[in-house]
């Protein structure tokens, strides 16, 4: 019984894909949906067979995936055919287009992508147990050895290098971007941002952005699939652990024979993650991301991320340490991290919360690499250890980029929007302004005096940096400093 292809490519798209078929004398009976609901993309398993008018009455087995919107089509065919020509030991491993069946573009923008017949089920059906670990074991010894004999070395930017993993992600329409731009306090003149648990850590986007070149590094690459999780990896129907090698791997529109090789296994490493986080409280949320930046530590791990992590970093720490390159390898690692954080946190993802936490483990990565290459810039601060005024000019320097929403918390609105407005110069006759919004210097000498009180300097810093008006707002705020340091 053929399942509703509504469930593979969406309502929207039914229709129009049942069009392009007719006109094309082919009918599509979908099988099976090899994909669980854990990535906008989803695999399945058809029969496409001819209608009655055309000219054979052959039906063929293939692997249907659909690419939703904002994945680049161009050259995906051209991608495919690169990847399966390169490397002739590793073909065995990718799956090939289907013969005569070009990509479909759809209504919605989205692709449908025909393989020949690859296997019956994805590596997502795979519950954790020895299966997962020797499947995985065996793909990066394929994609990190058999597919790539000898990496190549590229000097260039982190930023550069950053960009290169994400893969045009964070283009203007990309989902990445679209994220990105719905939370200005992430920009990328944001250097710091706030994670789950209160720990300040260095904001990624503003590391792809280039703030923090010329930070360089010696790029490790060779042929990259560019797009590797558990629902592109096929599993024949005679995998086992004993054949772990009978698997494809499909969607290769990502390819690149010079690309980065720590994106991947690190990719594969958090499409793992991602099945597991809707199942976790926040406090083990924030121990899993400390510890897959910093997996020597000893945070206990869910065993499936705790191995597959382990296996993947391994296989690429082995190949480049044969060649001196073991601390390229390490530093890349975090990277691959950050990328495919920032990848994650644009994702329809399961589970509240998921996307932001990928957002912070690429923040908790980012600062992990940086303080890797000895990089990591001192978060300004302000420190309240003197009385004579020093602590004023401290105070009024320091500058955090943070959200105003991230630094109220419960607190209620209106008595900072009166706060703000009394901070700024005088108003001018005319110019619309209610100066009777204004507070009154004893309001913001209570203010300076609760942060001394409640070491709350952090809401002093952002009221500093809110302050965009002139220098009167300074010189009030310094006699109110001065005011508390000296009783």
């Amino acid at each position: 019984m053929s399942l509703d292809l509504s469930l593979l490519v969406g309502n929207t798209n039914v229709r129009h894909l049942e069009t392009t078929l007719k006109i094309d004398h082919r009918r599509l009976d979908l099988q099976a949906l090899l994909t669980e609901g854990r990535t906008a993309a989803k695999v399945g398993h058809a029969m496409l067979s001819a209608t009655p008018r055309a000219a054979t009455q052959d039906a063929v087995a293939c692997v249907v995936k659909y690419l939703p919107p904002g994945r680049d089509s161009v050259d995906e065919a051209d991608r495919h055919s690169d990847a399966f020509k390169a490397g002739e030991e590793f073909q065995p491993q990718l799956s090939q287009m289907l013969a005569g069946r070009a990509p479909i573009v759809l209504a919605d923008g989205g692709i449908l992508m025909f393989y020949a017949d690859a296997g019956s089920r994805t590596a997502l059906s795979l519950h954790y147990s020895d299966d997962l670990v020797d499947l995985c074991r065996s793909v990066a010894a394929g994609v990190l050895g058999t597919w790539n004999p000898g990496f190549g070395y590229r000097p260039e930017s982190a930023s550069a290098l950053l960009l290169d993993m994400l893969g045009g992600r964070l283009n203007p329409g990309r989902p990445l971007h679209t994220w990105l731009a719905r939370r200005p306090e992430l920009g990328p003149a944001t250097l710091w941002t706030t994670v789950a648990g209160g720990a300040r850590m260095i904001n990624p986007h503003a590391l792809a952005a280039g703030a923090f070149d010329p930070v360089t590094v010696s790029t490790l690459t060779g042929r990259t699939h560019g797009d590797l999780h558990l629902s592109n990896i096929v599993l024949h129907d005679e995998w086992s652990t004993s054949a772990p090698d009978r698997y494809k791997l499909i969607d290769l529109g990502g390819y690149e024979p010079d690309g980065p090789v720590a994106r991947d296994p690190a990719h594969l490493v958090l499409s793992v993650v991602a099945r597991h986080l809707p199942d976790l409280r926040d406090d083990a949320r924030i121990a899993l991301a400390e510890a897959l930046v910093h997996p020597r530590g000893r945070t206990r791990l869910p065993a499936e991320i705790r191995d597959v992590a382990r296996v993947m970093f391994a296989a690429g720490e082995v190949r480049a340490d044969s060649k001196g390159r073991a601390k390229d390898w390490r530093q890349q690692w975090l990277l691959g991290y950050v990328a495919g954080g920032l990848s994650f946190a644009a994702r329809d993802l399961p589970g509240d919360g998921a996307q932001q936490w990928f957002f912070d483990l690429a923040a908790r990565a980012a600062t992990a690499f940086l303080d890797a290459v000895g990089a990591l810039p001192a978060e300004p601060k302000v420190i309240p250890a003197q009385r004579d005024g020093a602590v004023a000019d401290a105070a009024a320097a320091a500058v955090v980029s943070t959200s105003l929403s991230e630094v109220i918390g419960t607190t209620e609105r209106g008595p900072w929007n009166r706060l703000f407005n009394g901070l700024m110069p005088p108003a001018l006759p005319g110019d619309g302004r209610d100066i009777q919004a204004r507070v009154t210097a004893a309001e913001v000498e209570a203010f300076v005096a609760w942060c001394a009180r409640e070491d709350r300097w952090d809401r002093l810093i952002e009221v500093l940096e809110k302050m965009r008006y002139g220098e009167e707002p300074l010189d009030r705020l310094r006699a109110a400093i001065g005011a508390t340091f000296s009783r």
